[in-house]
């Protein structure tokens, strides 16, 4: 099945007991009137290693939210005399460790997609849903604010964009395209499906039956 032409992916979200699970938009033109209608899917197949390590890269920009890559900025400053440069080397990578071990602690379950993008525009403006490991054990949600693609708030917009333009050509390969983490020795793919109505389109997987 393709991809409708002005397919945009509104959210994503990892599912619990494996899968992933989200809503997508689907712009039309008829008699001259611009239409959209909102889909949801879901499916219980483990999403191709692709879409996971996209999905993972987002980790460093929901800490830059929160400042936890501080002392990191801290130690890439300039300005220290030979000596002191070579000595803070040492103290460099020690705090580059502690920032790696950070990350470690989050997971990324989703990405929130606002807004369109039209040609060299970008309106769009996301949201990174994940959860942070706390010390004793249990797992706090922590979610950006709403970072607007266009702007340089964060100072790592232009980054983020491409992120999040390559997570949705995967989820959409994930849906049309049948690329998941095992690919099915039968050929099935996965399929939207017709009977569903609006606002509860799912994916669902098609077997084929061994002959």
């Amino acid at each position: 099945m393709r991809k409708p032409e002005n397919w945009t992916l509104t959210k994503v979200k990892k599912m619990k007991n494996g899968g992933i699970e989200g809503s997508f938009s689907n712009t039309k033109m008829e008699k001259g009137i611009t239409n959209s209608e909102e889909w949801n899917f879901k499916n219980t197949e483990n999403p191709h290693p692709d879409l996971t390590e996209r999905m993972d890269q987002l980790k460093v920009y929901l800490s830059k939210c929160y400042g936890m890559d501080s002392v990191v900025i801290l130690s890439n400053s300039k300005g220290l005399t030979a000596g002191a440069e070579q000595s803070f080397k040492k103290v460099k990578n020690l705090v580059d460790g502690a920032y790696q071990q950070v990350l470690n602690k989050i997971d990324i379950n989703g990405l929130s997609i606002s807004g369109t993008k039209e040609d060299d525009k970008d309106n769009r403006s996301v949201v990174i849903i994940g959860t942070q490991l706390m010390e004793n054990g249990s797992k706090c949600a922590i979610n950006s604010p709403k970072i607007k693609l266009s702007l340089n708030t964060f100072s790592f917009e232009d980054e983020l964009e491409e992120i999040v333009d390559a997570i949705e050509e995967e989820v959409a390969a994930y849906i049309y395209e049948g690329k998941k983490a095992q690919l099915d020795m039968f050929g099935g793919e996965t399929i939207i499906s017709e009977d569903f109505k609006k606002g509860n389109l799912k994916a669902v997987k098609e077997e084929e039956e061994a002959a």
